[in-house]
This record gives structure tokens, sequence and C-alpha cells, in this order.
């Protein structure tokens, strides 16, 4: 069967939701076509063979994405334009969509899933009043027009709900896990090796919390990624944090395993309430303990213990990543590992397609 996954992002940068779910739909057999946020210039489309099965598709448009989408009738004619040639060129096609203003889709695609993983509505570091009003009539439409629409937590359930009864709740996945629990140094090493990966932005990743760590003597900080400029600003230059830029594939995945600790450290004063931690997933897949702000989507949350060590309070992220570093054992490993392997994104998947045959979607 053959999809288009529709963006606001490129295809080569760390995986968030969006690939993990083409990913998992190349495994299951399926074909797809990923649509990458446009890049400026000439209106065009270039596409390139990613990978059997994987086609990548780059639009060219005149108005870089970041401003294009904010504005309501460039971007509307942007969909207009990119949607009509997606058909004439690919033709029909189960459209999985990430793009939360994309409501033009159902014009051109009768099988539309939007597939929601964050509360975008506000979530900027310069909000403006008119560009969320806008937004959140794009994502109202998007929701009561698509076939069904699939959120990865309760709070994202029940505002979708709103505008359409068919809503799904399928939590975030992580990959397979890829080494086995002896693979891990279980050696009390100094320094410790304090690792996290994703979007390092001052606006989701909380500075102070990296700072309090760089006070620590026998801390080293690895971060993957790209790093915004006011993140980098915010951080007290030191020898002792190390910005590796962004990693993917084989090569990711071994940076990450040589993690002593994962870190997923929020910034809970500017966090919004959709956000779900998809990383998780993916530092249990390399056997890594993981220490995380306590945001509201695991508030509650039950973990097998040696996984993931909850933190309330940013003065006590040291602490806690001491107490990940001195439980860490074989054993633990090997829960984390079978954690990550019951919430694959094949599991998921498995579960999305399920949906889709409920409703009648499957070809």
């Amino acid at each position: 069967m053959r999809f288009f996954v529709t963006s606001l992002t490129s295809w080569d940068e760390i995986p968030r939701a969006r690939h993990q779910v083409t990913e998992a739909l190349l495994r299951a057999g399926h074909e797809v076509l990923f649509v990458e946020k446009n890049r400026c210039g000439l209106p065009r489309i270039c596409s390139r063979e990613e990978k059997p099965g994987l086609t990548v598709i780059s639009p060219g448009f005149p108005v870089v994405c970041r401003y294009r989408y904010r504005l309501p009738l460039v971007n509307e004619f942007y969909q207009l334009w990119l949607f009509s040639r997606l058909k004439k060129k690919w033709g029909d096609a189960l459209v999985v969509n990430f793009d939360f203003t994309a409501h033009l889709l159902p014009r051109f695609f009768k099988r539309v899933v939007y597939y929601c993983n964050d509360e975008y509505i506000g979530n900027s570091s310069s909000p403006c009043f008119l560009v969320d009003a806008y937004h959140r009539f794009a994502e109202r439409r998007v929701t009561a027009r698509s076939v069904f629409c699939v959120s990865t937590a309760v709070y994202l359930t029940r505002k979708l709900s709103r505008d359409n009864p068919r809503v799904y709740e399928i939590p975030l996945g992580g990959p397979p896990p890829q080494v086995r629990p002896e693979d891990r140094c279980f050696e009390k090493r100094k320094p410790i090796t304090v690792g996290l990966m994703g979007a390092l932005k001052a606006g989701h990743v909380s500075p102070d919390i990296i700072n309090r760590l760089l006070e620590e003597p026998d801390f080293r900080v690895v971060c993957i990624g790209n790093a915004g400029d006011k993140f980098r600003k915010a951080v007290n230059p030191s020898g002792q944090i190390e910005f590796k830029g962004v990693l993917t594939g084989d090569a990711l995945f071994r940076e990450m395993a040589a993690f002593d600790v994962a870190l997923a450290p929020y910034n809970l004063k500017m966090i919004n309430a959709g956000v779900t931690p998809n990383k998780l997933f993916q530092y249990l897949a390399c056997a890594c303990p993981v220490v995380i702000s306590a945001i509201p989507n695991i508030r509650g949350v039950t973990y097998p213990p040696g996984t993931v060590y909850v933190v309330d309070a940013e003065e006590k992220f040291a602490e806690r990543i001491r107490q990940a570093v001195s439980e860490d054992c074989p054993d633990y490993a090997t829960v984390r590992l079978q954690y990550a392997a019951a919430n694959t994104w094949d599991r998921r998947i498995e579960l999305f397609l399920s949906h889709l045959e409920e409703n009648n979607l499957m070809e």
C-alpha cells in the first residue's frame, strides 16, 4: 500500500515521530512518500529515492517554511499548488498528515489521517495572537476533515475529540533494541557521561538544568541534535560539554549507547500540555537509564524499576543521575531493553494499521 507522510520537517534530521512512523511503515512492507518542509527557492518539486520503498519529496517555494506556514493566504496557496502536483505526479494514496495547518488536503485526497503528537498552538518562542488564531482555525479543520485522528496523549485526545469523534490514542514508541545487556559497561567510570538528544532549543530544553550539571566536576554532558543559538548562548561555556550535531542511523545509536545516563531535561515553565517524550524509548532501546523532568503526560505513569527516573525539581537532577548510575546493573539493562521492545514503533504501527482496516481504508 502507498502512503504519503506530510510534515513540517526535513527528512535528514534527528528522528521524530513522523520519521519513526515512516520507517515502521516501510518495515511493514508499505511504500512511503515523505513530503519534507519546503525549501526557499523557485516553485518546483524534487524527489529522490532514499532507500527501497521510500521516496523523499522536497518542494521548493519562494517563502521559507518557518514563515510560510504562519501566513494564511500564502500557506493556502502553497497547499493548493503542492497537493495538486502530488496528486498529478504520484496519484492517489493514503495520507498520514503531521502538518497541523494542511486543512486543504481532503480536496485532493479522500483518505487523510491526522497524526497529532504535540500541542502546536502557541508553541513558539515568539507567540503572536493572530498566528495562533490562524493555527487554531487550521488545526480544527484538519481534525474535522480527517477520516480519523491519532493522538499520542490523553490531553490531545480530549482536544481533538471536540471536532472529530474518531480519535485513537496511540502512544509514541521507539526503535527495536540493537544492543545486549552485556554490551553495556557497568564499571563506575569518571567522568559520568550524561547525554541528551533532540531539538536543543531553550524553550524546550532547560539551559538551567544543563548549567547545574556543568557545575558538577564529575559530569560530562554530550548533546546530540541541532542546537539553537539561544540554547548555546544560555549554556555556560565549559570543557565539560560537547555538541555532536545531528546524528542519524547507526551513528546516533552508537553515540547514545555510550551514555551512562540519558536526559530529557524539559523546561517546565514553557512546556506545552501535549508534549510527550519521544526520545524516552530511543534511550531505553540503547539500554540507558533515563532521567526526565516531570512533564504532565508522564505524571502518574509507573515505569519498571531502573528504567526511568522522574525529577520534579531542577536541583534534583544531579542527585537522580548519580542514583541511576549507582543502580545500573545487567538486570536493569535487561528490563530496559524488554520495556523498549514492548513499546516499539513496529507495535504502534500494527495498531495504527488495524485502525485503518476498521475504517475500511486499506487497499
